[in-house]
């Protein structure tokens, strides 16, 4: 660090009111400037902040009124492309920040109140810069749909929060973004209701019905198994359960048991041969 640049941070930490109205310039290891800010009376940042890299190549540059960052701000990689833009609201709360990739491709654009996210924030696919997924946040948990899409555009998952938690139907597709591959119903992050799945020929694998969570995992209880086929859609031996007690199977895409459970109030365990 230079003689210049202790200098500066010296001054300004045993007195801040020596800046009031003024500037306070410090400098990198090798001479070039590091940032140029204004501070008030009050030692409030005002008017214009500009910060660098060490090779003289712009950082970014921010904007104060009342204390608060407004305007847009456009943020630099060390190569002078840009890493990302901030723009804010008059008050300087709120914020929405879009990002690109060192080869200008946008990356995502998300919006905050504070440092929570809120609102709708969109993610993108680096090479493409098609959409990836839409999510929903409210006080930086997510609520409402969230949207997950392949490369074709397609949806591959649809997704439904409350509060954070997964609430309402979540659908699942196989890759090619058109056939269903599960319909789960959730209630406040646990599986509740009819829960479907599907082979990739579009015929319904198997139904199961679940209820409230039990005390000790915190999952949905098993219940009872609804429908259970093969994959050309011939049922398949459903076990015992009943309310959530039996014996419960599952199968592979040929139609042989994988494992066997025994349930007990909707608490699956292992069955071991």
């Amino acid at each position: 660090m230079t003689l210049k640049s202790l200098l500066f941070i010296g001054l300004f930490l045993v007195s801040p009111s020596l800046f009031s109205q003024d500037k306070l310039e410090l400098f990198h290891e090798n001479g070039n400037p590091k940032s140029i800010e204004y501070f008030d009376e009050n030692g409030n940042q005002v008017n214009e902040a500009s910060y660098f890299f060490d090779n003289k190549q712009l950082h970014y540059k921010e904007q104060y009124k009342d204390n608060y960052k407004v305007g847009t701000v456009t943020v630099y990689y060390r190569n002078g492309k840009i890493n990302k833009i901030i723009k804010y609201s008059k008050k300087g709360t709120r914020r929405t920040e879009t990002t690109f990739n060192t080869s200008g491709t946008k990356r995502s654009i998300e919006k905050f109140v504070g440092y929570k996210k809120e609102g709708k924030l969109t993610y993108f696919y680096s090479n493409t810069g098609n959409i990836s997924r839409e999510e929903h946040y409210k006080d930086n948990k997510k609520h409402g749909k969230s949207i997950f899409l392949n490369k074709d555009g397609n949806p591959w998952k649809i997704h439904n929060y409350k509060e954070g938690k997964q609430d309402g139907l979540n659908i699942e597709y196989y890759p090619d973004g058109k056939t269903k591959k599960e319909e789960l119903n959730y209630n406040k992050g646990i599986l509740k209701g009819l829960c479907k799945h599907y082979y990739k020929n579009g015929i319904v694998k198997y139904v199961l019905e679940y209820g409230d969570s039990d005390s000790k995992y915190g999952l949905g209880k098993l219940l009872n198994v609804i429908e259970l086929n093969d994959i050309n859609g011939n049922p398949l031996d459903k076990g015992t359960l009943k309310d959530g007690n039996g014996i419960y199977h599952e199968y592979d895409d040929k139609g042989n048991i994988r494992r066997t459970f025994d349930v007990v109030d909707g608490v699956k365990k292992y069955r071991r041969n």
